[in-house]
């Protein structure tokens, strides 16, 4: 995640990271007691617990090499670091904000993920989603060895495509924004904040720490980026 030439790590360190601090430090007090679920390696946590802001930060995610990592990282914190399955049993703790970034993409079990955090939050609690903007990034299918493989019905409530990418193969669940906000406005929360994040030009021309020549080769990668807004988030109140 640290060279943001790649035009993935790029957008998510310089368009999505920063907006999921400003809303930490927007829903956050001081006795906040916060979590990440899918925290993945740490990448936006250790930003969050940078902050200083709120009580305590706790670290989720089903990747223990990940949890032992931080867990190394922070080893005054070991006990704020848990390996969990967001899908399976229920959490014995509760928060006052949970953040997910860039993981309910990749949840095929999506109503029993979003009741378990439903079910995570204090009352009055915030939860803050981060992730792909569905409503551009769907796709029918795949290409394999010269043949085009479906996977997805544009009936289907959901988005599903497969990535390649080297020797590495990842299927991704494009939920629309309108179903977690439906879901949990069905629970009686309400909807804070609804909007997407665009990404323009003069955000990559603006980069210091990277060269000329990859400035341009990230233009020319982000052509659909630029013509459509790669991210959308939600903050809802319980």
């Amino acid at each position: 995640m640290e060279d943001i030439t790649d035009r993935g790590t790029f957008i998510k360190r310089t368009v999505l990271f920063p907006t999921v601090l400003e809303l930490f430090k927007k829903y956050t007090k001081n006795k906040t007691v916060a979590a990440e679920f899918g925290c993945g390696d740490g990448a936006i946590l250790q930003e969050l617990v940078k902050l200083g802001i709120a009580k305590e930060v706790y670290g989720i995610d089903f990747n223990e090499q990940f949890i032992n990592s931080l867990r190394l990282k922070y080893p005054e914190k070991r006990s704020r670091f848990l390996v969990q399955d967001i899908t399976g049993e229920g959490l014995r703790y509760k928060f006052d904000l949970i953040v997910c970034s860039m993981v309910l993409l990749d949840m095929p079990e999506i109503d029993r993920a979003l009741d378990n955090i439903f079910n995570s939050l204090n009352q009055d609690g915030k939860i803050i989603i981060a992730d792909i903007n569905s409503d551009t990034y769907k796709a029918i299918g795949f290409w394999e060895n010269g043949k085009f493989i479906k996977i997805h019905n544009p009936e289907n409530v959901f988005h599903t495509e497969k990535m390649i990418s080297g020797h590495t193969k990842a299927v991704h669940n494009y939920h629309p924004f309108n179903y977690y906000r439906s879901f949990f406005e069905r629970k009686g929360m309400s909807c804070l904040e609804d909007f997407i994040i665009a990404i323009s030009k003069e955000s990559v021309l603006n980069q210091t720490n990277i060269t000329s020549e990859d400035k341009e080769r990230l233009i020319a990668e982000l052509e659909k980026d630029f013509a459509n807004p790669p991210f959308h988030v939600i903050v809802l109140a319980k």
